[in-house]
């Protein structure tokens, strides 16, 4: 009942309960799926719970942001207006001594001593409160640092460690570099008997706007699993796209339907390296015997589609010592190098065949070795996540 009904609550209370009266009875093997399906509805909604405090985090930075803008700017006009107000003054006293005599001429330089006096008083006064106000301003801005990067504590926990994506997952590694302190591109692995899935997913935007996008994948991607075993990486894919368009209320109609992510996903057979794989704009490097191949994504997104087409699932036979890569578009797309172009893909695609003979690790510390190099003293214009796999 709770499964039709649809709600994770119920679905995590019947099936604790379904657990606990298994092992009382003595059948622990029927008591673990439902043991496990407790957890996986426990993690689900621990996620809706990190994705709203992030939200609201996000909506509150961009709120204060801009009344802080707004404030300063309004005193800027105020302090300027003033300015003006004082100058002219000082030219009509200026006229009138030109016609007068040494008397008045006297008592107009005398008063007008005194009201510029009382003017830099005032001025005086206006720059210490625009001063206080920035000092205000800066501690503002300091407070919702502190806020993003308590975000990026919450993402990070929501993103396994790379010593923990899978206990039986093969020899990996895992380059992930934030473009701001919190990322739009995110990496994702799931465990199921001897298979494993892992992605790598580039968000829309970067930073707390792409990290909101971040946590609803992570937390769709969770739900998706859940509800379902043994899915092929297309048909997750084709959920996934249904629940952002469901979610984010996506009808075309607005920029929203923009809002999405692109995805390489692969589902992974440690005993018998069957490898099945779907993408959604990014593709598949195999490195096999020292030539590199590449999968070809479906050009579609995860998001609003006037005409979407069910995604591809390709199945291909690996052997051992293959080497699978995915990733997001941050790398190719740098800027740098003597001439401050773009690095490319096919620049990308030559160097991991050139270091596909070092070690899994020793792969990760070249490409991040280079990607500094190459950029030098550019800025990072986009998050970057690649992953390497080999069987």
């Amino acid at each position: 009942m709770a499964h039709e009904l649809g709600s994770p609550q119920q679905i995590q209370s019947a099936a604790m309960a379904m657990s606990t009266l298994y092992r009382k009875q003595g059948k622990h093997e029927e008591a673990y799926p439902y043991l496990l399906e407790h957890k996986l509805m426990s993690d689900s909604l621990m996620n809706r719970e990190n994705t709203r405090k992030l939200t609201q985090a996000g909506l509150q930075y961009e709120f204060e942001k801009k009344m802080q803008r707004r404030e300063i700017e309004q005193m800027k006009k105020d302090h300027e207006h003033e300015i003006e107000i004082e100058e002219q003054k000082m030219i009509s006293y200026s006229f009138a001594i030109g016609a007068g005599a040494l008397i008045i001429l006297s008592i107009v330089i005398l008063k007008s001593l005194r009201d510029k006096k009382k003017a830099n008083k005032r001025i005086t006064q206006q720059k210490i409160e625009i001063e206080q106000k920035s000092n205000e301003l800066a501690e503002a801005l300091e407070n919702i640092t502190d806020s993003v990067k308590y975000a990026k504590r919450i993402q990070e926990a929501l993103l396994q460690s790379e010593e923990h994506v899978s206990s039986h997952f093969p020899t990996h590694f895992i380059l992930f570099k934030p473009k701001d302190i919190v990322s739009g591109d995110f990496y994702w692995s799931y465990e199921q008997d001897n298979e494993v899935y892992i992605a790598a997913a580039d968000c829309t935007g970067h930073g707390v706007p792409g990290a909101l996008m971040n946590m609803l994948g992570i937390s769709f991607l969770n739900s998706i699993n859940a509800e379902a075993n043994n899915l092929s990486p297309a048909a997750i894919l084709d959920k996934l796209r249904k629940k952002v368009v469901q979610e984010l209320h996506q009808t075309g109609k607005d920029w929203s339907s923009r809002d999405g992510m692109d995805i390489s996903l692969c589902k992974v057979n440690i005993e018998t390296q069957h490898v099945e794989w779907a993408g959604a704009n990014n593709p598949l490097w195999i490195v096999s015997e020292n030539d590199i191949r590449e999968i070809k994504a479906d050009r579609q997104a995860i998001n609003y589609n006037e005409k979407p087409q069910p995604f591809t699932n390709h199945n291909i036979q690996l052997k051992k010592g293959d080497q699978l890569y995915l990733f997001s578009d941050g790398y190719a797309d740098q800027f740098g190098g003597p001439k401050g172009k773009k690095f490319k893909y096919t620049s990308l695609k030559k160097l991991i065949l050139s270091l596909s003979g070092e070690s899994i690790q020793r792969q990760k510390e070249l490409l991040d070795k280079n990607f500094d190099d190459w950029k030098g003293s550019l800025d990072q214009i986009d998050d970057v996540c690649i992953i390497g796999i080999q069987l």
